[in-house]
């Protein structure tokens, strides 16, 4: 594999979010990667995404306008199957590139010479201010952990592994092997990058952050607080995973959001947190993230009840 012959498709889908949209494209031009692709896939058929489309005419774009809304993961499959290069790098419309961020993730590749494996890099990200971001992932991927460890176990405040789709690039063949669940209402990218590794597929990481991941999006399906769902999805991988990152999981997945849930008294939310923390081990307990979640639970019922 050589930086020359190897041809990437970006695959980027959208809903309608013009200006967004064109922030995202613009970094797929900044990379001034060659050859590349652009396969845009509006999700809706919306015109204004199409629009915003027609202004990039310097691209090698392919635009799929998906009539019927079919969601994110299908749409992410609708992309890759229709890509004609080798190499696949995801990338959400509401984040963005850094310079050279394919140049340098490809280069990573040839030199571990992992070309049938599944590369992220690490990014940047911030809570409300866009001046003051922080790196993600805390924690290097050594290769050695299981990915579901990796992501869920918790260290000092809070998660030390992440993997975000914006960073991710891989094979067409790996990505068609592997299609994305359109059938989750949510954790589709955990649910992708659990079942790819454990399948067997190498993860590497490449630790400089070239993405930059807008995480307070609101249109994201993130944050949903559908803890019902979650709690059956983490049931599917639990054969994989400590106890400790299970619970770790429950910790700030699904009591975090059994805390954020409109539908549910105070008292029942209470209820419900508390039974799970009663299957916590000890040490569990006495964590920093542990102290630091019980304090955004009390936070985010307090918010609720003041918001009625």
């Amino acid at each position: 594999m050589t930086e020359k012959s190897c041809g990437i498709t970006v695959v980027i889908t959208t809903v309608e979010r013009p200006e967004k949209l064109r922030r995202s494209i613009r970094s797929v031009i900044n990379q001034q990667y060659s050859p590349l692709q652009l396969v845009l896939v509006i999700d809706g058929g919306s015109k204004i995404s199409n629009k915003v489309a027609e202004e990039f005419t310097e691209l090698d774009l392919l635009v799929i306008n998906n009539n019927v809304s079919v969601g994110g993961a299908q749409s992410r499959n609708i992309g890759i199957n229709i890509a004609k290069y080798q190499y696949i790098a995801l990338l959400d419309d509401d984040d963005e590139w850094l310079d050279g961020k394919l140049k340098k993730q490809m280069r990573f590749m040839n030199k571990q010479k992992s070309y049938q494996a599944v590369s992220f890099t690490s990014l940047l990200t911030y809570v409300k201010n866009e001046n003051h971001k922080y790196k993600l992932p805390k924690e290097k991927y050594d290769g050695t952990t299981n990915i579901p460890n990796y992501l869920f176990t918790q260290k000092g405040l809070g998660w030390n592994g992440f993997i975000q789709t914006s960073t991710i690039v891989s094979t067409k063949k790996i990505f068609q092997n592997y299609p994305f669940d359109s059938q989750l209402p949510k954790h589709q990218d955990w649910d992708w990058i659990i079942r790819v590794s454990e399948s067997g597929v190498p993860v590497i990481h490449l630790d400089e952050p070239l993405t930059i991941y807008h995480k307070n999006s609101n249109n994201s399906v993130a944050q949903n607080p559908n803890w019902q769902f979650s709690e059956k999805w983490i049931n599917r991988y639990r054969q994989f995973m400590t106890k400790e990152a299970i619970d770790d999981f429950y910790t700030s997945v699904i009591n975090n959001n059994i805390s954020k849930d409109p539908k549910l008294s105070i008292i029942k939310r209470y209820r419900l947190i508390h039974s799970n923390e009663r299957k916590y081990e000890f040490r569990q307990k006495l964590s920093l993230a542990f102290i630091r979640y019980r304090a955004q639970y009390i936070y985010n019922m307090l918010k609720i009840r003041k918001n009625k």
